[in-house]
C-alpha cells in the first residue's frame, strides 16, 4: 500500500518537538525521518519547518533546502499573522509560482487570530491562484507551554471562510479533535474542505475513542474527503499507520492513505 502522510513536522531545531521526541523513542532528525520513510513504504511526506517566532514564511530557508535535497519531502510553509510584510508576501508568492512549496499553514490558536482576520486574506488569494490548499491547524495545542488559544482553533470558524472562498482548498488539520463532528460537519457543508487525521495521539497511547472518532467522519462525510497524516514526530509512523488500517475499511485505503493527498497536492 502506497503512503503520503500529508501531516509531520521537520523543524529539527523546535525544543519542544524534540523533547516530545525524545519521550517516545523517535529519532526526529532528517536521517530519522528517511528511516521511518524507508520502513513504512511512505512515498511522500507533506512537511512543515515551523518555529512560531520565525517572520513569515515560517522555515524558509530550511524547508526549501529540504525539498531541493528529497524528492519525497513535499513542502509547505506557515503564515506568522504578526511578521507579514510586502517582502514576506513577495517571497511566499514567488515559491508557490515555482512549485517548490504546495500549500500554506495557518496556525489557528497558536497565534491569536480567527481565520477571517483581513491579514489572511492575500494568501487565500495566492493559494486560489496557484490551486494549492491551505491548511489550518484545528483542536487542542500542543506548544507554547500554555500561551496558545484554542478559542481560535476551534474548527467551525472555517465555515465561514470555506463560504466566502469557494475555490480555496481548506484542510482542517487534526480534524478539529477534540471538536471531531465540528470540523466533519463544515467538511460535509462545503465541497471545498477536507479533513486530516494527524496528531490523533501521542507516542504510543491511542484514546479508545479514536476508532468511533474515524468510523464516525467516515459515515458523514465519506472517503473522498479524509487525508491520512501522522504529527510525527508525536508518533511513531508504524504505529499510527497501523492503529488506522485497522480502524479504516481497506476498500478506503488508497483514498485516505494517498489519493486525496495526491490530488490535493498535485503530487506526480
Amino acid at each position: 500500500m502506497k503512503i503520503i502522510d500529508a501531516h509531520i513536522h521537520t523543524a529539527f531545531q523546535r525544543k519542544d518537538l524534540r523533547a516530545f521526541a525524545s519521550k517516545h523513542d523517535v529519532d526526529f532528525s532528517l536521517s530519522g525521518l528517511k528511516k521511518e520513510i524507508k520502513d513504512n513504504n511512505i512515498k511522500f511526506v507533506v512537511s512543515l519547518a515551523d518555529v512560531f517566532s520565525d517572520p513569515t514564511p515560517l522555515g524558509k530557508d530550511w524547508i526549501v533546502k529540504q525539498v531541493k535535497n528529497n524528492r519525497e519531502i513535499i513542502a509547505v510553509l506557515g503564515i506568522n499573522p504578526f511578521k507579514v510584510n510586502p517582502k514576506a508576501v513577495k517571497e511566499t508568492e514567488k515559491l508557490l509560482k515555482d512549485g517548490i512549496v504546495k500549500g500554506l499553514k495557518i496556525y489557528l490558536g497558536y497565534y491569536a487570530k480567527y481565520p477571517t482576520d483581513k491579514v489572511y486574506t492575500v494568501f487565500y488569494k495566492m493559494a486560489q491562484k496557484y490551486n494549492c490548499p491551505v491548511i489550518f491547524h484545528t483542536g487542542d495545542t500542543l506548544s507554547l507551554e500554555g500561551k496558545a488559544l484554542v478559542k481560535y482553533a476551534r474548527p467551525l470558524n472555517l465555515d465561514e471562510v470555506a463560504v466566502k472562498w469557494p475555490k480555496l482548498k481548506i484542510i482542517i488539520a487534526h480534524s478539529g479533535y477534540p471538536w471531531i463532528m465540528d470540523a466533519a460537519e463544515v467538511a460535509y457543508k462545503n465541497k471545498n474542505v477536507f479533513l486530516d487525521i494527524s496528531g490523533w495521539s501521542e507516542g504510543n497511547h491511542i484514546n479508545p475513542f479514536n476508532k468511533r472518532y474515524i468510523n464516525e467522519i467516515l459515515a458523514y462525510v465519506g472517503p473522498d474527503k479524509i487525508l491520512y497524516g501522522s504529527d510525527w514526530p508525536i508518533v511513531k509512523m508504524k504505529f499510527y499507520i497501523n492503529f488506522f488500517k485497522k480502524a479504516i475499511p481497506k476498500r478506503y485505503w488508497s483514498k485516505i492513505f494517498y489519493e486525496n493527498a495526491s490530488k490535493l497536492f498535485k503530487i506526480k
